[in-house]
């Protein structure tokens, strides 16, 4: 087979730019957080949440204020009592849940969260309890910018801050189609981008209630 002509290749190329012209760019991003993969201890011998050493107590202390509650609930004829003791009881059951595994040395995981950020956002996918491999399956969207590097972190939720597992980043405008993995070091966490194109007739431009700071630079 012969080379192709000179004519054969600028008509190829002009279709080649023609074809890039004709996709349009998108307007967001939306970004599936997956799951996650995470070490089972911090560091060899070290478990991820170590119960302080009034825990147990405090746990004991709020088991019995929750018991009290729920009998204080039940008082037949006595609606204000009732309702005191259904107060009581509401308040202090996730507290004292919380207390009982953090107490509890069997129940020794993380409590994974995720973090997504760039200079203009910063998106919190709620935590999983005590798994070192948590599935979370939930979508955010962020508005299109051009070369876009997102940050990602995962973080052990200890009530407070959060303490660091790891970190990493990726580009959504070069992850399309598959799952892919982002290295955080001593974990990794499964995402999918599905680009969001602009509507039929809509053209291009930027999503509703992006301010400037956020349009294509």
């Amino acid at each position: 087979m012969g080379k192709p002509s000179l004519v054969t290749l600028i008509l190829l190329f002009t279709f080649a730019i023609g074809a890039c012209a004709s996709q349009p760019k998108p307007v967001a991003y939306g970004i599936t957080v997956i799951s996650a993969s995470i070490p089972a201890e911090k560091a060899p011998g070290v478990k991820w949440d170590k119960p302080e050493k009034d825990e147990g107590f405090l746990s004991g202390a709020c088991k019995a204020a929750t018991i009290a509650g729920a009998a204080l609930a039940g008082s037949a004829g006595k609606d204000d009592v009732a309702k005191v003791g259904i107060g009581i009881a509401s308040l202090l059951s996730p507290v004292c849940d919380k207390l009982e595994k953090k107490a509890d040395p069997s129940a020794p995981l993380p409590d994974p969260y995720v973090e997504i950020f760039s200079e203009d956002y910063k998106i919190i996918i709620p935590p999983q309890g005590n798994t070192v491999s948590p599935v979370w399956e939930q979508t955010v969207e962020i508005p299109y910018k051009k070369k876009l590097v997102l940050r990602v972190h995962i973080f052990d939720n200890d009530g407070k801050t959060g303490e660091a597992i790891g970190s990493g980043s990726f580009e959504p405008g070069k992850k399309f189609d598959a799952p892919f993995e982002v290295d955080c070091g001593s974990a990794r966490i499964t995402l999918l981008v599905n680009p969001k194109y602009p509507e039929p007739g809509k053209g291009e431009g930027k999503t509703e209630g992006q301010s400037p700071s956020q349009e294509e630079k």
